[in-house]
């Protein structure tokens, strides 16, 4: 039996009296190992929770019924179960058990999702503050359709792929399919400690006097965040803001929940108001939401880069005026 390793995938040629029989492959996926076994005038497959050579030689398991039907169907005749066992089954285990490759494949399989998210995420960058917290911003460096972008995410939510799905809606405005099906755990053991083994995972020392990165914060919310001109729902959700007619009025408190929330806990208001100042349209001022009364920014929408027009009026609005 010859046995071959190729791109997350083990290959098994069988042969009989010299003559190729079929050949098994064996590749990772979502819920175990998919097993093809093929032959010239046809295949059979069956997913196992764990790689054939891993099951006991004397028992008759759902991997043994699968190779001696597909063994039988391959040679035109069922071959007589003691027969295989004694003749295919048995060699093959062996075979398998002393195996590196084998050994090798058990340990670093991955599924065809995996594979891609790895191949589409290039690097990490963790801005480091003394207080390390969970909400220090980091950007999951990723290219995807012919595009490489920084995804702004914190300590926190980079670990967890769905949030990494909001982030590509953020960038993209849709997300890779292979997150779905990625588990947390996975996320976490093959795509970003594969980082850290890769050497992929910058860390830079940020400030609460780092004025750009705050800024570029504000600005890239601002952006992600869906338009309305009815006040009271950006008091229910936190992606809407409202337009006034002339000016994108965000409450000062959402400002600082932003920035906290990406690692900023002590920035001062002036310093940012200094930083955005190309991006404001006037002084803050007090606007009445339903019975609250909250301190707001206004931003110039055509400078920020929204497009109010499109949303209010297009096929993509939220609300109508």
């Amino acid at each position: 039996m010859k046995i071959e390793v190729g791109d997350n995938a083990l290959r098994m040629i069988f042969e009989n009296s010299g003559k190729e029989v079929g050949i098994l492959s064996i590749s990772k996926v979502q819920n175990g190992f998919l097993h093809h076994f093929s032959w010239p005038k046809g295949s059979d497959i069956k997913i196992l929770q764990k790689p054939i050579g891993d099951y006991a030689e004397g028992t008759k398991s759902g991997a043994f019924t699968f190779l001696h039907r597909a063994y039988s169907k391959a040679i035109g005749v069922k071959i007589d179960v003691q027969e295989f066992r004694k003749t295919v089954w048995i060699p093959l285990l062996t075979e398998l058990g002393s195996r590196e490759e084998y050994i090798k494949f058990k340990e670093t399989a991955i599924t065809s999702e995996i594979e891609f998210l790895r191949e589409i995420v290039k690097g990490l960058v963790i801005y480091t503050r003394e207080s390390k917290e969970d909400t220090t911003p980091v950007d999951l460096i990723v290219e995807w359709n012919g595009e490489e972008k920084q995804l702004r995410l914190t300590a926190n939510s980079v670990r967890d792929p769905s949030k990494v799905e909001e982030a590509f809606l953020k960038e993209f405005g849709e997300f890779p399919e292979e997150l779905e099906s990625i588990s947390k755990k996975e996320w976490r053991i093959e795509i970003i400690n594969k980082l850290k083994k890769e050497d992929k995972i910058e860390f830079r020392p940020i400030e609460d006097s780092d004025e750009g990165l705050a800024g570029e914060i504000i600005l890239n919310y601002l952006r992600s965040c869906m338009i309305t001109t009815e006040k009271e729902i950006t008091l229910i959700d936190n992606n809407v803001v409202f337009f006034d007619g002339q000016a994108i009025v965000v409450p000062s408190k959402r400002i600082k929940e932003e920035l906290e929330c990406n690692g900023f806990t002590n920035f001062s208001r002036v310093k940012l108001r200094d930083v955005l100042e190309d991006y404001i349209l006037k002084n803050a001022q007090a606007v009445r939401f339903g019975d609250k009364i909250m301190k707001c920014w206004f931003f110039d929408p055509k400078k920020v880069g929204i497009n109010v027009k499109e949303q209010l009026g297009g096929e993509n609005h939220v609300f109508n005026k």
